[in-house]
């Protein structure tokens, strides 16, 4: 069995990366695995120290099949390095890892996903192998080793390009005005993940970062991943026992951290057992409930969230998404001809 290739978009955390790409290097399976990273160019100067520390670690890396570095001459940010990878693998390799520079794996991290790989790469209905096990469904009284469920959790994940490019294809502007505009679409993903529904409702006419790119096209991350696994009713390979954690939230990256940076550790337990042959928990009518109510509690939203996101979609209804896009536009230019300020939610395209 052809081991998948391991890419790494990356750009200044060089502790982060350091820590993610030794953690692979503890699998057994690193030695016959390829591992690409392509090092994004710094959008600013106060990113410039820890990309020229993040360049002269990659290049001492070793213990893999194959070690590919890419060091890009503008910006991409993370989606577009993503994607730059996925093109620099195509010619040899179908499936992959993907995982973020932020992330930690145990030892059998790489034995899972390649046997995730090859046990579902011709069931359509499989999108992903998931590394990252933050639902209570397993806990309930099931002893299985994995679950599948319309869930898509990107710390670590394992695909196939060929199943990427129905997604992408998916993932359109056209496809998402249809989620727009059809009650039962929106209700759909409701059902399943309010967090997801709210990220939705707000891109239908807000085009919110960090669901767009700074050219208004869809952004490349597991919210319209998770979109496409609920529309499609398609499903993701979830372990019992996580298998990764995440150190992203300590303010390095994209998303912010409430506690204080120094004292920020994952507070996860990785799985180090070798065996997962039980058979899954399947998404059917029987465990529909039991994942609807997991899936709704790892992704809640608020009270004023849903409201706001109801408010939305009612006028999607009446108007029609352009006419109410068009509406929101006026709105947002006339809010900072009056005050001066910029109504917009565009960030600066940082990793993690």
């Amino acid at each position: 069995m052809e081991n998948a290739a391991v890419i790494i978009p990356t750009l200044n955390r060089e502790k982060h990366l350091r820590r993610c790409v030794e953690s692979l290097i503890n699998n057994k399976e690193a030695g016959m695995t390829d591992l690409y990273i392509s090092v994004d160019y710094p959008p600013s100067d106060k990113y410039r120290d820890g990309y020229v520390e993040v360049i002269e670690y990659v290049k001492t890396i070793t213990g893999f099949a194959t070690v590919n570095l890419y060091f890009q001459e503008k910006n991409l940010g993370p989606g577009l390095n993503r994607k730059y990878l996925e093109q620099m693998i195509s010619e040899k390799h179908d499936k992959y890892v993907f995982t973020d520079d932020d992330n930690e794996f145990s030892e059998n991290f790489l034995a899972y996903i390649n046997w995730g790989l090859e046990k579902y790469k011709d069931d359509e209905l499989v999108y992903a192998i998931c590394s990252t096990s933050d639902f209570d469904i397993c806990k309930n009284g099931n002893k299985s080793d994995y679950l599948m469920i319309p869930a898509y959790n990107p710390y670590g994940v394992g695909h196939w390009l060929h199943k990427n490019k129905k997604c992408a294809e998916y993932l359109k502007q056209e496809s998402l005005n249809e989620i727009y505009k059809t009650k039962e679409k929106q209700r759909l993903l409701y059902h399943y993940s309010p967090m997801v529904y709210m990220w939705v409702a707000n891109d239908s006419i807000r085009r919110v970062s960090p669901m767009r790119g700074r050219d208004d096209s869809l952004t490349y991350i597991d919210i319209w991943e998770n979109v496409y696994c609920i529309e499609n009713k398609m499903t993701c390979i979830i372990p019992a026992v996580t298998k990764s954690r995440n150190w992203g939230l300590d303010g390095s990256g994209v998303h912010e951290n409430i506690n204080d940076v120094a004292d920020y550790v994952p507070c996860i337990e990785l799985d180090y057992r070798n065996e997962w042959t039980a058979s899954p928990i399947r998404f059917d009518k029987d465990t529909e409930e039991l994942n609807r109510v997991s899936h709704k509690e790892k992704f809640s939203i608020s009270k004023k969230e849903i409201k706001t996101s109801n408010y939305l979609y009612v006028l999607n209804s009446i108007l029609g998404n352009t006419l109410t896009y068009g509406v929101f536009k006026i709105i947002k230019s006339l809010y900072k001809k009056i005050f001066k300020k910029d109504s917009s939610d565009k960030n600066e395209i940082m990793y993690g």
